[in-house]
C-alpha cells in the first residue's frame, strides 16, 4: 500500500484517519467495489506492517466506518485479508466490526 513510504508511525496514524474522515463525510457506498478493496487492503496491510498501538487502533477505526456504511461485503473482504495477515489481525477486525455494526 501508499503507507509502505510513510516511516513515522504519526504520519501513518493522520493518513489512515485521514481516509476515515473521507469514508464519514463521502460516504463508503459512494465508493466502487475495487475503492472498497482498496480501503480494506490499507487497513489490513497498514496495521499488519506495523507495531505501533496508534497506528493499529486508527486501522481498525477505518475498518468500522467502512462496515458500518457497507456492511457484510466489506466484512467479506477485510476479514479474508486479516485471516491471510495473521491470527492477532483477524482478532482485530473482528472486533472492529463487531463495535460497529452496520446501519
Amino acid at each position: 500500500s501508499a503507507l509502505k513510504k510513510v516511516k513515522s508511525p504519526a504520519a501513518q496514524e493522520q493518513s489512515v484517519k485521514a481516509l476515515e474522515k473521507f469514508v464519514d463525510e463521502v460516504g463508503a457506498k459512494r465508493l466502487t467495489v475495487e475503492g472498497l478493496r482498496r480501503v480494506a487492503d490499507l487497513a489490513v496491510s497498514a496495521a499488519a506492517a506495523t507495531s505501533n498501538a496508534k497506528v493499529k487502533a486508527a486501522c481498525a477505526s477505518l475498518v468500522g466506518a467502512a462496515h458500518r456504511q457497507v456492511g457484510l461485503p466489506f466484512a467479506a473482504v477485510v476479514n479474508g485479508l486479516a485471516k491471510k495477515a495473521g491470527p492477532a489481525l483477524a482478532k482485530l477486525v473482528e472486533e472492529a466490526i463487531e463495535r460497529n455494526p452496520h446501519d
